[in-house]
């Protein structure tokens, strides 16, 4: 609500400048629904890694990481949470991404179920402090 009234009392305000905004607006399960958005990139590289495209499954891993966690919920949990948590949540992607280079399923499901459910863990607390990217 807070946001439209900045931007009804701000007309002239460049889009780029309404991203900034919304940034340190904080909006229900925000964290969740973020985190399902980077669960479903990391299931679409788990079905990739399965037809035996190996490397655009690594690459789609790659992509989640850089794109969605990276930016979004690395500074969050690293500033809010814990800055080991964040470590070892990027040494998840990295397990993922690796374990996808080889030929046993179950070592990248295991990885991507532990690496999903962290990544769900660390949004419900960040969900919880109603953190707001700054």
């Amino acid at each position: 609500m807070s946001l439209l009234w900045l931007l009804a009392c701000a007309p002239e305000m460049a889009e780029a400048d309404v991203g900034a905004v919304a940034a340190e607006v904080y909006l229900e399960e925000m964290w969740a629904q973020r985190a399902l958005t980077l669960e479903s990139g990391l299931e679409e590289a788990r079905a990739l890694y399965d037809e035996g495209r190996r490397n655009d499954a690594q690459a789609t891993v790659s992509a989640v990481y850089q794109g969605s966690f990276e930016p979004e919920f690395e500074p969050l949990i690293r500033h809010q949470l814990d800055s080991r948590r964040a470590t070892e949540l990027e040494y998840g992607f990295g397990l993922a991404r690796e374990a996808m280079g080889r030929r046993d399923k179950r070592v990248v499901d295991a990885r991507l179920d532990a690496l999903i459910e962290q990544v769900k863990q660390a949004a419900d607390e960040l969900d919880g402090l109603r953190a707001v990217l700054l």
